[in-house]
């Protein structure tokens, strides 16, 4: 498996940048043919394409890419399916909706370098598969028929399971109330600019 760095590099706008450059910088070179120099050429395409390329502004902002910690619930979801009771299944799903559909899209309500932040990525990433990889290790085997020795690691993964969409849920209500907050700021602000809407609330 790839770093997490390296993988976020590979999707990068810079990386994609540079790879554009030296694509071209090796067109130029097979049109007009100079040999070991052509390979200088593409090289140096590329390291001018990454280091003019602007960086990913919600990498930056948030300290992660939110499309990979969307993209990691999915694969979890997809490697996890068969594998886990159905009631399982529907919590990782829950969570996984939460952090799609409710905290992702609204990021930029947060702190930058909160903990709520760092709460969503690693959850996403590791507190969630870690839980459920534990959960395999030790109830290797068909899920159907669960022996009185896999109820306990069900229960301890349901348990894990429920508190982090509990946490995941309190980030999105606290999201949602920074939107509506915004909303009822814009509304005293046209208020004050108009005088025509109640500026209570």
């Amino acid at each position: 498996m790839l770093p997490d760095g390296f993988t976020n590099f590979l999707t990068s706008r810079r990386h994609l940048v540079g790879c554009a450059l030296a694509l071209l910088g090796a067109v130029l070179a097979l049109l007009d043919p100079v040999g070991p120099a052509g390979l200088v050429l593409v090289g140096g395409f590329y390291l001018v394409g990454v280091a003019a390329a602007r960086p990913d502004r919600s990498h930056h902002d948030y300290g992660f890419d939110p499309r990979q910690v969307a993209r990691a619930m999915q694969q979890e979801l997809a490697d996890v399916t068969g594998r886990v009771p159905a009631d399982v299944l529907v919590q990782l799903q829950r969570i996984e909706l939460l952090i799609r559909v409710e905290v992702l899209p609204r990021l930029e309500c947060l702190p930058p370098g909160s903990l709520d932040l760092y709460l969503v990525e690693r959850t996403a990433v590791e507190y969630l598969p870690s839980a459920v990889e534990h959960y395999l290790r030790v109830t290797a085997g068909p899920v159907s028929g669960q022996t009185a020795s896999q109820s306990i690691p069900l229960q301890i993964l349901s348990d894990e399971l429920r508190l982090l969409e509990d946490e995941m849920r309190r980030i999105a209500t606290v999201v949602q109330s920074v939107d509506v907050d915004r909303m009822l700021a814009h509304r005293r602000f046209l208020s004050g600019r108009f005088g025509r809407l109640d500026p209570s609330g």
